[in-house]
């Protein structure tokens, strides 16, 4: 009885302790206008700062603080009415606090544990963190060791190119000038050494692949996936780059050849190469899918196999405690039949009593001997009163056991009908799972590793098969004996009722004597409500204090807890703006990119009408050709070193904001142990401050993430950087190409009129001659020496010949082009300071 008392008061302080807790905190922490929406995240603070922050109105919080004294009452009201239960049962005061400091001392151990567990799982959550973090840094170093391959091999494309049409238009002159008759070579579509690197890619695929379907890791998935990306950028890179080399080679071609002799035959087995390595990478490519998905179908059915194995293992389980408490219930029944034949003793006992007194007052009655008589048959009223009292009780307590032990059993008779249902649901699902297994075994094959983990899992489901045979067994043995038991039952119930009848009885008579006690249990009720009023008084006094006291120190740790949840507030605060400076920051470099790229095509579509209008005037006058040339080779040198400073200011902004970016992060590292400090603190104070410390680490986790999107972009924003100088040095070399075909020397050195004088020739044949040809023969000489010398300066490339005046007039011209970029870069720079 005591220990069913102490249950059912448990039970009532839990229950007023969540209401108590959801009325402080629940409500004070969600405001009545926005509504909480399931899946959403949200900040849960505080009452004062809810009040600070304006989510509440003045009837909303008077509504709440209604709702909080309300519920304080009902919790105090039910505390008193359980004490008073309590002390009726027959503990004391002392008692009473002596078992309330145990539970505290308990609940606090749990605590400690719980805190102890939370730690460690934070710890675990911190390493795996780490883990992550540290896979994404070399994920971002081998996309950037990609990137740097790509951008050597448009490279080597591109000094191909350059190469080509150099040898192109070296042959041009020798045929103009008569040395040898013949054309170039040719383009190439593609570097020998941009090929070999393919074929390596794409024996690394393959290895890749072997060792995918092999263990079926998501790592060496993953290995694939990037081979196979860095293989098609190359092969995509390796075709354009080749069909720019192509067209550039066609359009170069002299007009009295054709098409068909100005390709080379390299061109041609360079694209039949990339067919096939593109063919061979698409087939290797659905090969590695499929093999994934075949190996994750047979993992998702090993798991649910697995899944099953470890239900049947807990329904067994529940059947072993079913089985504990059946015996336990049984041994409860048989408890409850000796207090029924106890009960049945002392009723006959009872019955005795009875009868020797009425014995005793029959002989009282004819003897008649006066008040002596009446004080002892007062005395054996007494006795027969406290001696049925006993037995009533002895035969409700042995009642309540009953009815207890009858309603386990129909309780264990529920389970053990649900735990039949479950394995014989837990079977169908396993035969199931063997046929989907031996389906996948017929199609697929799977390999030696997986047939032979099959088979174990095919053994481990026979032994589980073996086992759920056996618990069935078990279960069927188990309804037997509760079939007995519930005979047994039946017979003590019946026994029972002839009891309850017979005491009926016995007390039918005892209601003759009632009546002469009936005054002194009058007063000695009186004196005892007086006595348990006083009581109740005094630990109704000890409560108040107790509970006083208790929301003292509640309120001073709430007070604590939302001091750090401000100051947790405003460290999000400030980071969130940081993270949209960034934001804002990357969103500029982005437009002053576009805006660079714009006028970079702005400044490669008046490259054409620039050269063009500058030509035109030096090819007005040949004697005038040097000076232009020189004064053009002062600018693009000082445009050159212009480019130069403007691409070490671009070089330090990007450190300074890498530097930023860094800064950042340590700022982000340095607030998550700020965070972890307070999420201790929240975890020891209450289980609602840790809720709110845990959405504090989450918010912080979406602010890193953004963080991850604004490096993204600053990546992005780099790429696009790379790109906009490659286009420039593509231009540089179209540019540099227009130059050298514009400016080459005619066929012969006869004047642009076709036949010429004949008045001229004649002089010349007569031993006379023209005095510009003269002059132009000797400038032109000096303009190759010039050539020459620029083109070791600026190139590195000393070829000597009569082909050096081209070479220097394409280097000339390049870096002019490179000096516009440079006076572009210098404005955008400009417009953003």
């Amino acid at each position: 009885m005591k220990k069913l008392l102490w249950g059912a008061v448990e039970d009532a302080a839990q229950k007023a302790r969540q209401n108590w807790e959801q009325g402080s905190n629940g409500q004070a922490t969600t405001p009545a206008s926005a509504p909480q929406q399931p899946g959403k995240q949200y900040l849960r603070l505080p009452m004062e700062s809810a009040r600070k922050l304006r989510w509440f109105d003045k009837g909303d919080t008077t509504a709440i603080v209604k709702t909080h004294l309300r519920e304080k009452r009902e919790m105090a009201e039910t505390l008193g009415a359980l004490k008073k239960i309590i002390i009726r049962s027959g503990m004391t005061e002392a008692e009473i606090d002596a078992e309330v400091v145990a539970m505290l001392e308990d609940t606090e151990t749990a605590r400690e544990s719980d805190e102890g567990v939370n730690a460690v799982l934070l710890a675990a959550a911190q390493a795996e963190l780490e883990s992550l973090q540290a896979l994404t840094a070399r994920m971002a170093e081998e996309r950037t060791a990609m990137q740097d391959r790509l951008a050597r091999a448009e490279a080597g494309g591109a000094a191909a190119k350059s190469k080509d049409s150099w040898n192109a238009n070296f042959s041009l002159e020798e045929e103009d000038e008569g040395g040898a008759a013949g054309s170039g070579s040719g383009a190439q579509a593609l570097d020998p050494t941009l090929v070999a690197d393919l074929n390596r890619c794409v024996q690394t695929l393959e290895s890749a692949l072997a060792a995918s379907a092999a263990s079926a890791r998501l790592t060496h998935a993953a290995e694939a996936d990037l081979s196979a990306a860095e293989v098609s950028a190359a092969l995509q890179a390796a075709m354009a780059s080749g069909a720019t080399a192509t067209a550039s080679g066609q359009g170069e071609l002299p007009s009295g050849q054709s098409e068909e002799d100005g390709a080379s035959p390299s061109a041609s087995a360079s694209s039949a190469a990339t067919a096939a390595l593109l063919a061979k990478l698409q087939r290797l490519e659905g090969e590695r899918r499929s093999a994934c998905e075949e190996q994750l179908e047979l993992e998702r059915q090993l798991s649910a196999a697995l899944a099953m194995a470890e239900q049947a293992g807990s329904l067994k389980e529940m059947l072993s405690q079913a089985a504990e408490q059946r015996a336990s219930l049984e041994q409860a029944l048989h408890t409850a039949q000796a207090e029924a034949a106890a009960a049945r003793e002392a009723t006959k006992t009872a019955e005795d009593a009875v009868e020797m007194l009425r014995g005793e007052v029959k002989r009282l009655q004819h003897t008649a001997q006066g008040a002596s008589a009446m004080g002892r048959l007062q005395d054996l009223c007494l006795q027969a009163e406290e001696r049925a009292h006993s037995a009533e009780r002895r035969a409700s307590v042995a009642d309540a056991r009953c009815t207890r032990a009858e309603n386990g059993l129909r309780e264990a008779n529920a389970a053990i009908k649900e735990r039949e249902k479950s394995l014989t649901g837990a079977q169908a699902e396993i035969k199931s799972l063997q046929a989907k297994l031996a389906a996948a075994e017929s199609q697929g094959g799977g390999g030696s590793g997986v047939a032979a983990s099959n088979a174990s899992h095919q053994e481990e489901v026979s032994k589980l098969e073996k086992q759920l045979r056996s618990i069935e067994a078990e279960a069927r043995a188990a309804q037997k004996e509760l079939a007995a038991a519930k005979a047994a039952v039946v017979g003590a119930e019946g026994r029972m009722q002839a009891a309850e009848a017979h005491e009926a009885q016995v007390m039918a008579e005892l209601r003759v004597m009632d009546d002469v006690t009936a005054e002194r249990d009058q007063l000695s009720a009186q004196v005892f409500a007086l006595r348990e009023r006083l009581n109740e008084m005094k630990s109704e006094k000890g409560t108040a204090d107790h509970y006083k006291k208790l929301a003292h120190e509640l309120q001073s740790g709430r007070a604590c807890l939302e001091d750090e949840l401000l100051v947790t507030g405003q460290l999000v605060t400030q980071l969130e703006g940081r993270l949209r400076a960034a934001l804002e920051r990357v969103d500029a470099a982005e437009t002053a990119a576009q805006v660079a790229e714009s006028r970079a095509r702005d400044a490669e579509k008046q490259i054409g009408s620039e050269v063009e209008h500058r030509l035109s005037a030096a090819c007005a006058n040949r004697s005038l050709w040097p000076l232009p040339i020189l004064s053009e080779v002062a600018k693009l040198e000082a445009r050159l070193a212009a480019l130069q400073n403007a691409l070490s200011a671009a070089q330090s902004r990007m450190e300074a904001d890498s530097q930023a970016l860094q800064s950042e992060m340590r700022q982000r590292t340095e607030l998550q142990h700020k965070t972890a400090h307070l999420e201790g603190a929240l975890l020891r104070l209450e289980e609602a401050a840790t809720e709110r410390a845990q959405d504090a680490q989450q918010n912080l986790a979406r602010l890193n993430a953004q963080l991850t999107d604004a490096q993204a972009e600053v990546a992005h924003l780099t790429a696009a950087n790379e790109e906009l100088a490659a286009s420039v040095a593509e231009a540089k070399h179209q540019a540099s190409r227009a130059h050298s075909a514009i400016l080459l020397p005619p066929p012969s050195h006869t004047p642009p009129g076709g036949g010429g004088n004949g008045k001229w020739q004649v002089q010349n044949a007569v031993g006379g001659g023209s005095l510009y040809g003269v002059a132009d023969t000797q400038q032109l000489a000096q303009l190759r020496q010039a050539s020459s010398l620029d083109q070791e300066d600026f190139e590195g490339m000393s070829e000597g010949g009569e082909g050096g005046a081209s070479e220097s007039l394409q280097g000339s011209h390049s870096n002019q082009d490179l000096h516009q970029h440079s006076n572009t870069a210098q404005q955008q720079q400009q417009q953003q300071q």
